[in-house]
């Protein structure tokens, strides 16, 4: 198993690396310049955003750690799916509605993000609420026997 740091670091270089693949690919399969700063650019680097968002929000907020771990990896596998998608697009498949495919790698991207965030809420929900139910019923147990003990010594 990786170090947390080790994880975070590599979640970064996948960030990084996607980013700028994603936005060379981009320049590579759109028109001229100013089109690509204004409007291919910021499409392709939108998921990306959205990834690192997740990532700082992760590490800041009191996140269980298998929770934090699913948004972590789930940030790696998105931001290497992207160029692999927009290579594929480019080179490997083809067609002549590409132009479309390379405008929907993004939305796909944000898409499954979307997905890894409310599954990682749904985990931390699980996990805090079974947390809960257990310090509860442990809690109970306790104030059950503590109320028998004295119901003995006053018998």
């Amino acid at each position: 198993m990786l170090r947390p740091h080790l994880i975070k670091w590599l979640a970064l270089t996948a960030l990084l690396f996607g980013a700028i693949c994603s936005s060379a690919l981009m320049t590579f399969d759109g028109g001229w310049w100013k089109q690509n700063l204004i409007g291919h650019i910021p499409w392709a680097l939108m998921p990306y955003a959205l990834l690192l968002a997740i990532l700082l929000a992760a590490r800041s907020f009191r996140i269980d750690p298998s929770a934090q771990r699913v948004l972590t990896w789930g940030v790696i596998v998105i931001a290497l799916a992207g160029p692999f998608l927009y290579f594929d697009t480019l080179f490997i498949h083809v067609d002549a509605q590409g132009g479309l495919a390379m405008l929907m790698v993004a939305v796909i991207q944000v898409g499954v993000a979307l997905l890894i965030i409310i599954a990682a809420l749904l985990w931390q929900w699980r996990s805090k609420r079974t947390a809960t139910k257990a310090r509860f019923l442990v809690g109970s147990l306790s104030d059950r026997d503590k109320s028998l003990k004295n119901s003995k010594k006053v018998v």
